[in-house]
C-alpha cells in the first residue's frame, strides 16, 4: 500500500482496518518513506551542485524534501496519549515536538528558533510555525543535530506516536544520517512573506526519480531476459532521474 494521507495528516487505513491491520500498514508506510526519502535527499544534493551549494529559494527539490520529511513527523503521529488529536484543524499540530527539541537541548540556537519561529506575525497556525522552525534549522545546518536530539527521547515520543511509528522505530538513525548530509548547503530564505499555514499536497511523484529500462527487443525475440527483468516489453522502473526536468506539482489546500 503506497503511503497516503488524509487532510488531517492521519494514515487512510486507520479508519478502515483493524488494529492489526494498520500496524502492517505502518510499516509498509515506513519503509515507503524511508525509501522516497533517500530518493529526495540524493536528488536535492545533486540539484544543488547547479547552484554551488548556495539556495536562496524554495526551488522544487527543497521543496520536495520539505513535504517528505513533514510526513516523516506525522507517521503514526498521535499527540499527547492523555490528550488525544481528533479535530483535523488540531491534527497537524507537531509542535510538541519542536517545543520537546527545545527543552532537551541547552543550546542557545534552538532557543532563538524556537523563539523566532513563535513570533512571526505572518504565520499563524502551529504547522505553520514548525515549518518555520525547520527552514531556519536547515539555514543553521543544525536540522541533523536537532533531530538526533529528538531521537534519544523514546519515552517521550511515546506519549507523541503510535508504537509502530518512525520516529520510534530503529530506522530514525537511517533518517539522522540523510540529514546530516544537508549541512553542506548554504541556505538563506526570507521567510518574513512566506504563506507556509497551508496544506501542501503530499503526493509523491516517484515518476521524477526513476527512469524506465526496457529489455532489447532481440531478448524478447529471443525469449532471453536479463537477470532480476520482467518477462515482457512492460518497462522496469530502475533508478534516479533529476527533478529540474520535471516540475514537482505542489498545490495549497
Amino acid at each position: 500500500m503506497p503511503f497516503s494521507f488524509t487532510s488531517d495528516g492521519r494514515s487512510l487505513s486507520s479508519f478502515f482496518n483493524s488494529p492489526e491491520q494498520n500496524s502492517e500498514n505502518l510499516l509498509v508506510e515506513k519503509q515507503n518513506l524511508l525509501c522516497v526519502f533517500k530518493l529526495v535527499i540524493k536528488d536535492l544534493l545533486d540539484s544543488s551542485l547547479r547552484h554551488e551549494r548556495l539556495l536562496e529559494k524554495e526551488y522544487f527539490p527543497l521543496k520536495h524534501f520539505f513535504i517528505v520529511f513533514e510526513q516523516i513527523l506525522l507517521h503514526g503521529y498521535t499527540g499527547k496519549k492523555s490528550f488525544q488529536i481528533t479535530s483535523s484543524s488540531s491534527r497537524k499540530d507537531l509542535w510538541p515536538i519542536i517545543d520537546l527539541i527545545t527543552r532537551k537541548s541547552t543550546d542557545a540556537n534552538i532557543v532563538e528558533i524556537f523563539l523566532s519561529s513563535k513570533e512571526m506575525t505572518n504565520i499563524r497556525t502551529p504547522l505553520g510555525r514548525v515549518r518555520a522552525w525547520l527552514r531556519l534549522a536547515l539555514m543553521q545546518k543544525r536540522l541533523a543535530d536537532y533531530f538526533k536530539i529528538l531521537a534519544e527521547q523514546k519515552q517521550e515520543l511515546k506519549e507523541l506516536y503510535d508504537n509502530d511509528g518512525l520516529l520510534l522505530s530503529d530506522e530514525i538513525s537511517i533518517i539522522a544520517g540523510l540529514l546530516v548530509g544537508l549541512n553542506v548547503l548554504d541556505l538563506n530564505f526570507c521567510l518574513k512573506e512566506a504563506a507556509l499555514d497551508y496544506p501542501s499536497d503530499t503526493t509523491i511523484h516517484y515518476s521524477l526519480y526513476l527512469r524506465e529500462r526496457r529489455i532489447p527487443a532481440q531478448s524478447i525475440s529471443n525469449n532471453i531476459h536479463p537477470p532480476g527483468s520482467i518477462e515482457d516489453h512492460i518497462d522496469e522502473l530502475d533508478d534516479y532521474s533529476s527533478l529540474s526536468s520535471s516540475p514537482i506539482i505542489v498545490r495549497a489546500a
